[in-house]
């Protein structure tokens, strides 16, 4: 079998694997197999990872009190319980399953079924890990280093260096997302017949991360390889008013996920090279307070984190702290009391 045949045979199979009738298929299996347990609704593999703390929470045992079934996209879950809620068979209309999907860029779409289906209320749930909240966590659990403490400088001093290099990743970012905005504008008003697929987009070689600059060595068309003709001038327009009077916090939590995480992934990376230097640059307080003589010497605590800068495993590391929105906690919630 040739490259060329082997490669369209696994893009068969993925989209056999993303099929609604797999996914139907399997979701029959799923409630047959436990019958008496909650069938929950995931976009993509890595979501159980975020969702896996509030599920353990709320609704109990995994497997006894409910059970996750990948639906391989935000379209299918919809989908699948469309069709379960209207269903002919009673058993199915009244199954007791929820679905968890992102946003995404749909901002001007309502929650189809907001009894049965959470939306993220940012882009996606990686946009959690963008968060000010989320980097104070890591910074105290993972760098140890605390406000209101002996090391309360270099706290500070990482906390301040974040937001700077997360601001200047956004400024250099935003365009490139409002293009993927526009884009998807486009599409749904039946202007092009096909979106940029935004999952094959590649930021490692276009942007360098660093815990001095965050540099962008291509403009966004020349990212997407698309001329600027390309994009409805209206469409454009409506796309660049979204990110208007949004400040820093708010454009990390809509700026398209995987974005974010990049950058999250890999500044943190930086900030473990630096913390475990001999002599670092934003942990400068510990390093001294390690050298005091006597009672008051406080030892250097350096980080045990293990992800690489290849692997980006941040999710599957560090989600216990992500940020769980109240609407998140609500609807779970509800579903324990169905």
């Amino acid at each position: 079998m040739s490259a060329a045949e082997t490669h369209n045979r696994i893009d068969m199979m993925e989209e056999m694997a993303e099929d609604e009738s797999v996914i139907f298929h399997n979701f029959t299996k799923k409630t047959r197999d436990y019958s008496n347990s909650i069938v929950l609704f995931l976009e993509g593999e890595d979501d159980i990872e975020y969702y896996n703390t509030i599920f353990y929470k709320h609704l109990g045992e995994y497997k006894k009190n409910w059970v996750e079934l990948v639906c391989h996209g935000r379209s299918n879950v919809i989908e699948l319980i469309d069709d379960l809620k209207n269903h002919t068979r009673t058993e199915y209309r009244n199954g007791i399953y929820f679905g968890f999907i992102d946003k995404d860029y749909h901002e001007t779409e309502s929650n189809p079924h907001p009894d049965k289906i959470y939306m993220t209320p940012g882009y996606s749930i990686e946009n959690f890990y963008a968060s000010t909240e989320f980097i104070k966590k890591v910074l105290e659990r993972k760098f140890y280093v605390c406000e209101s403490s002996s090391n309360d400088e270099d706290y500070k001093c990482c906390l301040n260096n974040f937001t700077e290099r997360r601001d200047e990743f956004i400024n250099g970012i935003i365009e490139l997302d409002c293009l993927l905005r526009c884009n998807r504008l486009m599409y749904e008003e039946k202007m092009i017949e096909n979106k940029i697929h935004a999952r094959e987009i590649k930021l490692y070689h276009n942007v360098s991360i660093d815990l001095n600059h965050v540099v962008f060595h291509k403009k966004a068309l020349e990212i997407l390889g698309v001329d600027e003709n390309t994009f409805d001038l209206p469409c454009m327009e409506t796309a660049r008013a979204f990110y208007t009077d949004k400040n820093s916090e708010q454009l990390s939590a809509y700026i398209r996920g995987k974005f974010m995480m990049h950058f999250v992934h890999h500044y943190l990376h930086k900030l473990k090279e630096d913390n475990l230097k001999k002599i670092p640059t934003l942990f400068l307080k510990s390093l001294n307070n390690s050298r005091l003589k006597g009672s008051e010497k406080i030892n250097f605590k350096r980080t045990k984190m293990t992800f690489t800068k290849e692997k980006q495993d941040l999710i599957s590391d560090l989600a216990i702290f992500a940020d769980t929105p109240s609407c998140l906690s609500d609807f779970v919630k509800k579903i324990a009391e169905s």
